[in-house]
């Protein structure tokens, strides 16, 4: 059974009691309760992808990529890559714009658009929405689980985009259970020093590795 606690994203969302009835259908949260450390990146593909691919092969862990289809074409190999290493490649949308900001049409239709992308490069990809921000709507989210969709946030954030590795390693000790969905980011478009991210996403690994947490691609 899934902590209901509100985590860090659903507070983003706007009237978290509308949302509960969605908890572990339509949206995921990743909490405490759930068995294994899940990691988690957004906002790529870019050339950062490959820093986090190596530490993850050098560790044998699985991770789930959330993509933006606008980076997807100039970064193939990268995707190639991530599939190579058997990873899990999610949606995060076609740009880095909250969706709360769309048109439901235009939502879908760019929805429409990752996925024909995908099929038109022989990229697999599960049916895991990560809304830029954590922000979305009850009227999307309705429409993604009729496509079969679901909205997957996160119970750890890095906040890697604004925080320097030492303050991500000391927040992570500090965790008195590491099963967690964590977001860290490997786009170029984010703020902040992907190096940092690096050596946090180092320390997460070890740190499970010797709390004998396991590691879980994805928990959906």
């Amino acid at each position: 059974m899934l902590d209901e606690k509100p985590c860090a994203s659903i507070l983003k969302i706007n009237n978290y009691a509308k949302f509960r009835q969605y908890i572990n259908r339509g949206i995921i949260l990743g909490g405490v309760n759930e068995k294994g450390a899940c990691i988690t990146f957004d906002d790529g593909p870019s050339i950062y992808s490959f820093s986090m691919l190596n530490i993850l092969r050098r560790h044998n862990v699985k991770a789930t990529f959330f993509m933006l289809g606008e980076k997807i074409i100039s970064n193939i190999d990268v995707v190639r890559e991530v599939l190579n290493d058997g990873h899990d490649i999610a949606v995060h949308g076609m740009h880095h714009i909250p969706v709360t900001n769309l048109d439901d049409n235009i939502f879908m239709k760019s929805i429409d658009i990752f996925e024909g992308l995908c099929e038109e490069h022989n990229i697999q990809y599960k049916k895991a929405f990560r809304p830029p921000f954590g922000e979305i709507d009850e009227q999307k989210l309705k429409l993604l689980m009729q496509r079969g969709y679901k909205v997957i946030l996160w119970s750890f954030d890095s906040l890697d985009w604004q925080r320097n590795s030492m303050q991500m390693i000391t927040e992570i000790s500090s965790l008195d259970d590491f099963n967690h969905t964590y977001l860290f980011h490997d786009g170029a478009i984010t703020p902040g020093s992907r190096l940092e991210t690096m050596k946090a996403l180092e320390h997460l690994i070890l740190t499970c590795e010797n709390n004998d947490c396991d590691f879980v691609k994805s928990k959906w």
